[in-house]
């Protein structure tokens, strides 16, 4: 990520991993260089922290345009994402599927160092198996429909029921945007 606040002027390392032949950083949209990869598999570059956007663009030998990843600092927690691996889920099977819940700032970047308490309601034929956050220090139950997101993120699966029609997620969090996931039990 690229949030750093109270970091302004020091040099944070911002490292590139690739199968690349060669990698340029971008900042604010100036390039800080291309550097090809070695043997380490990854290379590093040093660069005084400042809100903005990073861009590391992944090139062939040629210098052709193959990949790129972008970092851009976030603002104040607003609202919250899910994502899902699945558009549906099959009844009666006991069939499952994974949703990952991120609080983002208003313009949708991920806010890395969010804690907060997020509430998962699951409406339909399907129920909660868990909620996992990847802190080891939280003993929540795992079975729990209320956790702290830990670093911006949570995780969570369900599972099917025996009936078939739509499943709908809605996380709520006090002071963020609620978000809401569908996808259907076929």
């Amino acid at each position: 990520h690229w949030t750093h606040p109270g970091k302004e002027g020091v040099k944070i390392p911002v490292v590139a991993y690739s199968n690349c032949r060669m990698v340029e950083l971008f900042f604010n949209g100036r390039s800080l260089g291309a550097q090809y990869m070695s043997d380490d598999l990854q290379l590093v570059w040093q660069v005084p922290y400042e809100p903005g956007i990073l861009v590391a663009v992944g090139k062939d030998i040629h210098g052709v345009r193959l990949a790129q990843a972008i970092q851009q600092t976030a603002g104040a927690p607003y609202g919250i994402r899910i994502e899902g691996n699945r558009r549906s889920i099959k009844a009666g099977q006991k069939s499952i599927a994974r949703f990952e819940i991120t609080v983002s700032d208003k313009e949708g970047v991920a806010v890395p160092d969010a804690g907060s308490e997020i509430k998962v309601n699951v409406a339909g034929p399907a129920t909660l198996l868990g909620l996992d956050n990847g802190d080891v220090a939280d003993l929540t139950e795992a079975r729990s429909f209320q956790r702290k997101v830990f670093k911006g993120k949570c995780a969570g699966i369900i599972q099917s029921t025996e009936q078939r029609g739509k499943v709908r997620i809605t996380v709520t969090s006090e002071n963020l945007k609620q978000a809401t996931y569908t996808l259907h039990a076929v």
